[in-house]
């Protein structure tokens, strides 16, 4: 059974990780989600544990390294109709 959510709560995701990655302070981040300073410090500090990040500095280049795409390889056809991958 799932638990009723009360009237304002949101999940824990929505909408954290581009907040604090847009350099909002703690107090934007409460307003913009409804929700307490206190239960924005409590939310990222479960986050820094959970990634294990020392700071917010940390925190953020840690999603924004999640969010870029890494290196994809590329199929190649040459002229006789070979495949090859290249990275």
């Amino acid at each position: 059974m799932v638990a009723p959510q009360r009237a304002g709560s949101r999940p824990p995701s929505s909408g954290w990780a581009d907040l604090v990655v847009s350099g909002r302070s703690n107090k934007e981040i409460a307003a913009a989600l409804f929700v307490s300073v206190r239960a924005v410090e409590a939310n990222l500090t479960r986050i820094y544990a959970k990634l294990n990040v020392g700071s917010r500095t940390e925190l953020v280049r840690r999603l924004r390294d999640a969010e870029e795409p890494g290196p994809q390889a590329e199929l190649l056809e040459d002229d006789d109709g070979a495949e090859s991958v290249r990275s």
